[in-house]
């Protein structure tokens, strides 16, 4: 949800839920009305395709819509359909396309469904003052960071040691270290089974003393959150059920709950301040319940709440991912 239309409202940007014959982005304004229908599937028959994400790229007043989408390649020599040729697109709200987009990038890999892992990333890494486009993709365990004008960043696309696959996340951008600019992070499974959360700066290159090891092995991970949880002027690092690092790297055990995990996906947690005290709470589904935590880890007063269902994997407010094919 977004202005992408410069009126006093926000509008709500939505893809039809399925691998349907509605392949459109839809615009809807506060009166539930469709302002406008983006088609994506004019340059061949669609594999897959992300979730859009809204951001500023021409810096007016008005936001773009950024998705990502794979076509079919052509039938291979058994007659199989992979992910062939992946664009990231950039639209305005009445349908034409920003300048320098879309971006055509080959992620082609025969040996995964999966070719875009997750929705893109926008920030402004780089400190220029004009917003990144940041995507992950599986074929060579690669990321990419796009400028505001359809270009591929010097230094990238970054390609990963010792990494099995990149989690099905979007990348997590932050000034981890207070230096001013943007860091790139990623959560990704290792070639040991074990889960490690990678760190870049806007240059592609690692950080210092990163990956960081969670000391655990064959979890579903978590996207990653940002947010400076005991007021020390530094972002905290906040990564699945039971991890939850501070800046100099300190492993603490977290939720005082015992979320079993294993085998589900954890969809990471929302940081923000609920109570308006002024300090940030943490925000966590499972199940059919919403979690607050306290910056400290104590329970919100209240909390949690349930909203129907039992499903382990039912509440999910947070809409990441990708569609594919069957």
């Amino acid at each position: 949800m977004g202005n992408v239309n410069s009126d006093v409202y926000e509008e709500v940007v939505a893809l039809p839920s399925g691998q349907g014959s509605d392949q459109n982005i839809h615009i809807i304004n506060i009166d539930a009305k469709t302002l406008n229908k983006i088609p994506f599937n004019g340059i061949g028959k669609v594999y897959s395709n992300t979730l859009p994400i809204l951001g500023n790229l021409d810096r007016d007043k008005e936001l773009e819509i950024i998705l990502a989408v794979n076509y079919d390649s052509q039938p291979d020599e058994e007659g199989n359909i992979w992910p062939g040729e992946t664009y990231i697109f950039a639209w305005n709200a009445d349908g034409s396309l920003v300048n320098g987009w879309p971006v055509k990038l080959n992620f082609f890999n025969k040996t995964s469904i999966f070719n875009i892992l997750s929705a893109p990333s926008m920030g402004d890494i780089n400190g220029d003052g004009k917003n990144e486009v940041v995507i992950t993709s599986n074929d060579l365990k690669k990321i990419y960071a796009i400028s505001n004008e359809g270009v591929i960043l010097d230094g990238w696309p970054i390609e990963i040691d010792n990494v099995q696959n990149l989690i099905t996340f979007p990348i997590t951008l932050g000034d981890i270290n207070n230096n001013g600019y943007m860091e790139i992070l990623a959560y990704g499974s290792g070639t040991q089974l074990n889960n490690l959360i990678y760190a870049w700066d806007y240059k592609g290159k690692v950080l210092s003393g990163w990956p960081l090891d969670l000391k655990f092995k064959f979890g579903s991970g978590s996207l990653i959150s940002l947010g400076d949880l005991d007021k020390n002027n530094y972002l905290e690092i906040l990564n699945h059920f039971k991890s939850y690092f501070y800046h100099n790297k300190l492993f603490n055990s977290f939720y005082p709950y015992d979320f079993d995990y294993y085998g589900n996906i954890d969809y990471g947690s929302v940081i923000g301040d609920i109570t308006g005290d002024g300090n940030s709470e943490i925000l966590k589904s499972y199940g059919n319940k919403i979690y607050a935590f306290g910056g400290d880890g104590t329970l919100v007063k209240g909390w949690p709440r349930e909203l129907g269902g039992g499903d382990k994997s039912s509440t999910r407010p947070f809409r990441f991912g990708w569609r594919w094919r069957y």
